[in-house]
């Protein structure tokens, strides 16, 4: 028995007693942890729901960032935020305010994303507790999510010792300021940074910070030695283009998605230096670039070089800051995934072209990773592809590989289902805004008179993690073979609702299937909108051979 997991197995037997022999318990500990990928919280959970045993004791235990894992829908937690950020954005078509950041405690640091944020004010230095909260997996690091049943309380600033290292605010006593390259950036050091750097890109962003609002500037700033994401938290009357020569004075520098992030606070210098300064490269950007296949892209990769059909294209007029661009935007492909993009300005390009994209950078658009790059990064390319037809096919993957991109356009996953969740079967939506109500009650429109829907949320693993599948109604039809309205009589003659999941449970749960359809993740994970899915048939034969050559 691996030692890491003896405490849980310790755990577990302390609250099952005499009605398991622990050899049989770590056995079925085992299987789900190292054949399903569950991850350890979930599996003593789901062990101990067999014996009727609630494990709340457990929840209830405050552990430290070192201990925790992803996937875990019950955290407490008590550390130091070492940097946070206000931040709008857009779920399910409506905006909200989130924070987001770092927290820490002696054992380590990760980051955090408060999803209701409601009065709550956080500031660098705070000590705070965290309960109920749930944990995923982002980049192959652990995030803690605060969702709606998340509670934060403010804590003694001395309930835990001083966090080493930089965050968020520029604050703080003065530290030792270096000359450095950008390469030297990976070996973060309790030091201000000073360097001459080059715009790759910027951006001008409007947020909210302890409740006033605020620009700032974001984007990539690079050298002859590579390339890494910066942002200006003062921008006052500065102003920025792409391909600008900048000197930054006593920077600080922190962690974002593993890798270093140049940060400007109130401290902070800014000299806008002869374009000469530094020696001009390829496209005007900083650093040569990765050549990388579209498989291989992760949410938050810069300076890639990719070369992929054109599948689809199409070109509108945008205004950005009162003056008008050209924005081109569609879907490419090459023989490992499809991708979403965006080309700023007239680029000469056409729907089948294989073109050579170069310098790109990847941002997140509704839960997907983009590509966007300029029109003068792009050219045509003699590589060969297959045709669009092929290309326009949807790509196999497994799910672990779609969690380290960020999701996908057009995957097929082949896996088990696992579950059927809640909020499966005959729901009711708002006739306002379409989200599902209970009981004709609406969280923003409250009483109305629901339409009938139907929709199946799986939960499907394929051996390297797991995924959410949300089926809508066509599809859920068919493969219950029964239209909507059969659904409801029955319903109505059972006067039970969840008769319905009920069957989708039994018609699905530990059945193989392939499910093809987007990607994204959104606050609680990994969900593929399913655009087809069908059961597969086993091999019984051949899995049984394949078990009796591994004893």
């Amino acid at each position: 028995m691996d030692k890491k997991y003896a405490k849980n197995i310790d755990d577990l037997m302390e609250a099952i007693g005499d009605k398991a022999e622990r050899e049989e318990i770590e056995e079925e500990f085992l299987k789900f942890v190292v054949d399903f990928k569950i991850p350890a919280r979930e599996a003593m959970r789901s062990i101990a729901k067999k014996f009727d045993i609630s494990l709340a004791d457990l929840d209830d235990v405050v552990r430290t960032i070192a201990e925790l894992e992803p996937g875990d829908n019950s955290v407490n937690i008590l550390g130091r935020i070492t940097f946070v950020v206000e931040k709008e954005i857009t779920a399910k078509g409506e905006q909200k305010q989130i924070l987001s950041g770092f927290i820490a405690d002696n054992t380590g640091s990760c980051s955090f994303t408060v999803w209701e944020k409601g009065d709550l004010k956080l500031e660098k230095g705070d000590v705070i507790s965290i309960e109920a909260a749930y944990t995923t997996e982002y980049r192959d690091e652990v995030q803690i999510n605060v969702g709606n049943r998340g509670v934060i309380n403010m804590e003694s600033k001395d309930a835990l010792p001083p966090s080493k290292g930089g965050g968020g605010g520029g604050g703080g006593q003065p530290k030792e300021a270096k000359d450095v390259k950008v390469a030297e950036l990976k070996e973060l050091g309790d030091f201000d940074a000073n360097m001459l750097v080059r715009v790759v890109f910027v951006a001008e962003k409007e947020i909210t910070a302890r409740g006033e609002k605020k620009e700032i500037f974001s984007g990539i700033i690079g050298d002859e030695t590579g390339t890494c994401p910066f942002t200006i938290w003062e921008k006052g009357d500065l102003k920025l283009e792409k391909g600008d020569v900048i000197r930054i004075g006593s920077a600080y520098i922190t962690e974002w998605n593993g890798e270093p992030q140049i940060n400007l606070g109130e401290r902070a210098t800014v000299d806008i230096e002869d374009k000469d300064a530094l020696p001009p490269v390829s496209g005007g950007n900083a650093g040569p670039g990765r050549d990388v296949k579209i498989g291989e892209i992760k949410d938050g990769d810069r300076g890639l070089n990719v070369v992929a059909r054109i599948i689809t294209r199409d070109q509108r007029m945008v205004t950005v800051k009162d003056e008008e661009k050209t924005l081109l935007s569609g879907t490419l492909a090459d023989e490992t995934g499809k991708i979403s993009y965006t080309c700023w300005g007239e680029a000469k390009f056409k729907i089948g072209d294989v073109m050579q994209i170069n310098n790109a950078y990847i941002r997140a658009w509704r839960g997907m990773p983009q590509l966007n790059f300029d029109m003068g990064n792009i050219e045509k390319s003699k590589d060969k592809l297959p045709s669009a037809e092929k290309l326009s096919k949807p790509v196999s993957m497994d799910i672990k590989g779609l969690v380290k991109s960020g999701g996908m356009l057009d995957a097929s996953v082949d896996g088990m289902v696992l579950d059927v969740r809640e909020g499966s079967g005959l729901i009711f939506r708002c006739p306002e805004c379409n989200r599902a109500i209970k009981k004709n009650i609406c969280k923003i429109h409250e009483k109305v008179e629901g339409i009938p829907d139907m929709r199946v949320k799986a939960v499907v693993d394929d051996g390297t993690g797991a995924m959410t599948a949300v089926i809508g109604r066509d599809l859920s039809e068919k493969l219950i073979k029964k239209s909507i309205d059969d659904c409801l009589s029955e319903a109505k003659d059972a006067m039970d609702y969840s008769v319905i999941q009920d069957q989708f449970s039994e018609l699905m749960v530990a059945r193989p299937v392939r499910a093809i359809g987007s990607v994204s993740f959104d606050d609680f994970g990994l969900i593929m909108i399913v655009n087809d899915i069908e059961f597969l048939k086993l091999d019984v034969e051949n899995e049984a051979r394949t078990l009796l050559e591994a004893i």
